[in-house]
């Protein structure tokens, strides 16, 4: 789900998050140079949650372009908070890019590391590109 960061993101959840409290000093991220933001997920129940219940936090880096506030990239890493070494965790990182065909800034590529026991370790990478903007038209007749 490469909207997973923007949903974390969104002003709906910005009580959910709290700023982690060192923050990396000049951390950027590639040609954007976005400055690197670190949120933890503070509030109950967890916007993830166990299959059979139960709260998997979150925590959020986010690289933002400071002149514009525009995303260049999001980390989601999620953990099974029910302890142990043997839970379920993931990582989603999703780049993001301008295109001008929709004149936008859109998921580019999203990469997700995951362990889930007993089944072991995995990874998947999605690319996105060519976008389209859809457009519609329609026109009312006069009646009868």
């Amino acid at each position: 789900l490469p909207s997973l960061p923007l949903e974390f993101l969104h002003p709906r959840n910005a009580s959910r998050l709290t700023l982690a409290t060192e923050q990396p000093a000049g951390a950027t991220s590639g040609a954007c140079g976005g400055q690197r933001l670190d949120l933890v997920e503070s509030h109950r129940p967890t916007l993830i949650q166990r299959p059979q219940g139960g709260d998997m936090p979150s925590r959020l880096s986010a690289w933002v372009e400071p002149d514009s506030g525009r995303l260049c990239r999001a980390d989601v890493r999620t953990r099974d908070a029910s302890g142990g070494e043997s839970g379920f965790e993931a990582m989603v990182s999703v780049y993001f890019g301008y295109d001008a065909a929709v004149d936008l800034s859109v998921p580019t590529r999203m990469n997700e590391e995951f362990y889930i026991p007993p089944l072991g370790r995995g990874t998947s990478e999605a690319i996105y590109r060519d976008y389209r903007r859809f457009k519609t038209s329609g026109r009312l007749l006069p009646p009868g």
